[in-house]
């Protein structure tokens, strides 16, 4: 991991933490687009998780951190988005960040949407940007479909998009969230928003812009999918046997931590 530049404040107030795999053709001006908001924020790192990329991707991304003082890059070995995006939110919690912000590097979104978010922070300690008018294929689309019904049918909680890259944290929060979820989950996020909505914090969800890929390419196939619906599928149902003692331990927790207030 490279080494994290200095900034004005000791602990961060808000850590980006964005997943990278192939993204040579975008990953620089998405950086330079994420360091803007940062700016705009007045504080803050982008943690970039190079997800074992085999183009230029992490060559761009030390030149970049070697550049900006605010990105922190972390190498790894290929072990997939979800375990990236994890990789990220532990490296935000040892930064101390006060608040973490999740997005991935594909260019889907409008860097400034973020600040709706944001605009939020002091009502709500769990913010999920859901993506208008989604421009990923069907597939993609069906993918997430297909986690809305099942989140619903298993946990009777609502979320309209519960596996979108583009989510604000309190990050206490997120520590505790982290704990209850299950390793090596294919798709992380998912269970953070289940327990989130399910937990009596405060949450919410904010509309954002989505954008078609320019760039890259999507690493679910046609191929892939039947294997990823059932496994998805698998993990949800084995989770819903400890979702209750999870959702009442969180419950419990988040009575007795300082900063959050039941809805």
């Amino acid at each position: 991991m490279a080494e994290c530049g200095q900034v004005n404040r000791t602990q961060p107030l808000c850590a980006i933490v964005m997943p990278a795999y192939n993204e040579a053709g975008c990953i620089r001006g998405v950086c330079e687009e994420w360091i803007g908001v940062l700016a705009q924020l007045g504080d803050g790192r982008l943690i970039v998780v190079n997800d074992g990329s085999t183009d230029e991707t992490g060559f761009i991304l030390d030149r970049l951190a070697e550049q900006f003082s605010q990105i922190c890059v972390v190498h790894q070995e290929n072990v997939g988005h979800g375990a990236a995006v994890v990789r990220g939110y532990a490296t935000a919690l040892e930064l101390g960040c006060g608040w973490v912000f999740q997005v991935d590097s594909d260019r889907q979104f409008e860097a400034g949407e973020m600040l709706k978010l944001w605009a939020l922070r002091d009502s709500f300690e769990f913010l999920l940007g859901v993506r208008s008018e989604r421009k990923d294929p069907l597939l993609r689309r069906l993918l997430s479909k297909g986690h809305r019904l099942l989140v619903t049918l298993f946990f009777g909680v609502r979320v309209r998009d519960p596996n979108t890259p583009f989510r604000l944290m309190q990050s206490d929060l997120l520590e505790i969230l982290l704990e209850l979820i299950p390793e090596e989950a294919f798709a992380p996020n998912v269970f953070l928003s289940i327990l989130a909505a399910g937990c009596g914090c405060r949450f919410k969800e904010v509309p954002v812009r989505h954008l078609p890929r320019v760039s890259g390419c999507g690493s679910i196939g046609i191929r892939r999918l039947p294997s990823l619906v059932l496994r998805c599928a698998a993990e949800l149902i084995r989770f819903r046997t400890k979702f209750r003692a999870a959702d009442r331990r969180l419950r419990e927790e988040l009575k007795t931590c300082g900063g959050f207030r039941q809805r």
